[in-house]
This record gives C-alpha cells, sequence and structure tokens, in this order.
C-alpha cells in the first residue's frame, strides 16, 4: 500500500481538495485529527493528515510539506521516503539537509524538480525537470502536465499537489489531456 502524509496545518480546502481527488482515483483510507475515512476494503493509498511527526520510517511513502509543517520534533527521515518541499523555505530545507532523504524541490526556479512552464488565471502547466522515481520503483520522466485550476491556491500548494501525485504514480490526465482540481 502507498502512503502520503502531509505533515502541517493544512487550510481545509486544500486538504478537501487533495481527499476528494485522490479517492476518485484510488481506493482511499484518509487518518487525521479531525477525519477517519476508509472508503474501500481494498485500500491502495492511505492518506494522514497530521501536523507534528517524529519519525517516519516506511517504504512507498511520500511525506508533502506544507508552508507552515512544524519539523522540530521530526527526529528520523527514512531514505526510503520521498519528501516535497517548497524550495523557498530556507528551514525546511536547512533542517532537510541532515537526513539522507530524496527530496523534491517545488518552486518557481529552473533549479527546481516541479515549477511552472506557464500559467493563466484558470490553467498552468507543471514542469517536471527530472527524471524522478516514484514509491512504486516507476521512473517517471521528464513531462509538462497540463492542470485546470477551479480554486485559489498558491503556488506551492499547485506544484506540491502535482509532485505528489507524480511521486505516488498516480498521474492520470483526464479526458481532455490535463489535471483538474
Amino acid at each position: 500500500m502507498k502512503r502520503l502524509v502531509a505533515l502541517g496545518d493544512l487550510k481545509s480546502e486544500f486538504a478537501k481538495t487533495l481527499t476528494t481527488y485522490l479517492s476518485n482515483i484510488t481506493p482511499l483510507s484518509v487518518l487525521g485529527s479531525k477525519v477517519v475515512l476508509d472508503n474501500s476494503k481494498d485500500v491502495s493509498l492511505e492518506l494522514i493528515l497530521s501536523d507534528t511527526l517524529e519519525e517516519i520510517n516506511s517504504a512507498d511513502t511520500v511525506l508533502m510539506l506544507t508552508k507552515n509543517a512544524d519539523l522540530s520534533k521530526l527526529k528520523h527521515i527514512s531514505d526510503k521516503v520521498a519528501v516535497i518541499v517548497d524550495s523557498e523555505n530556507n528551514l525546511h530545507t536547512s533542517y532537510l539537509s541532515k537526513f539522507k532523504i530524496n527530496a523534491v524541490t517545488c518552486g518557481l526556479h529552473s533549479k527546481d524538480t516541479v515549477t511552472f512552464s506557464s500559467k493563466t488565471e484558470d490553467m498552468v502547466v507543471v514542469s517536471l525537470q527530472r527524471s524522478l522515481k516514484a514509491v512504486d520503483n516507476a521512473v517517471i520522466e521528464p513531462m509538462e502536465i497540463p492542470c485546470k485550476i477551479k480554486g485559489e491556491y498558491d503556488d506551492y500548494s499547485i506544484l506540491s499537489f502535482v509532485a505528489m501525485l507524480i511521486l505516488l504514480n498516480m498521474l492520470n490526465l483526464n479526458d481532455s489531456g490535463f489535471i483538474s482540481f
């Protein structure tokens, strides 16, 4: 089973978008301080919503940090965990540098693994700039991912959402050839 840990204070709209989107594409179990949901007996993805974490030591896991995630209690991250981090958050990047991890940076710079190649009011194209290994060991090659955005999300939320789909190898474009969230 694949696992996604969203660490930090998730704004309710983004947490709802994340949960709704994932539950529409895969059998999902959600565990959080305010919700426990299991929509199938054949769960293939576990979503854990947490505002604190001391250790993460599991395979097939993506750790997605929110902008305000508190890493001060985090003492261990397995090298089997892929971590999505905002490249502009110096506090997070500095703290994570002490771990041997697979960090996937999201931001607006050419050095970032996941960035925008174009952006309009309701449509963005996200660029995966280098090959990544998904949690199921599939190699995902660089690509452009068109996304139709229906809500108000900051740049990092959009980029981390797409990075999460890539790392979980759940990037499914709809019939129109884009992701919609």
